[in-house]
């Protein structure tokens, strides 16, 4: 959907599984392009953190990628259908593993999770940044 005031989204439904990982980056970057706009830097990381988070911690069988425009950010939504929600803890930066939420509260313009009737909606907005990529014919 686009409209004047330049809304847009588009999502994707994808097995909970670690091999969804890489399909929603590209998914991500995808939808990002073909607005004529480079992808955030910090774009791939957190779609990736986000995304982990649905297919390995949770029991969901999919998950869905919802990336939308809103103005001068990209919000992009990850839906399960499990109700427990993503705790952001105090890292030990010596420890392996277990900074995907950190790193979202730390990188992310913002960053929410919404509760939905059978599980939740994690999401995460970034500043678009403005200039070199061609719109996706």
């Amino acid at each position: 959907m686009t409209t004047g005031d330049q809304v847009s989204d588009t999502s994707l439904q994808l097995p909970a599984d670690v091999i969804s990982i890489a399909r929603a980056r590209a998914f991500v970057d995808d939808a990002v392009r073909r607005w004529g706009v480079r992808p955030h830097e910090a774009l791939p990381l957190l779609t990736s953190e986000v995304v982990t988070n649905a297919v390995v911690h949770t029991d969901a069988e999919w998950v869905e990628v919802r990336v939308r425009r809103q103005g001068a950010r990209a919000r992009v939504e990850v839906l399960d259908h499990d109700p427990r929600q993503p705790v952001v803890e105090p890292r030990d930066l010596s420890a392996p593993g277990g900074f995907g939420m950190w790193l979202v509260e730390e990188l992310a313009r913002s960053w929410g999770v919404t509760p939905i009737n059978d599980g939740k909606v994690v999401w995460f907005e970034l500043e678009l940044e403005p200039g070199s990529a061609e719109p996706a014919p």
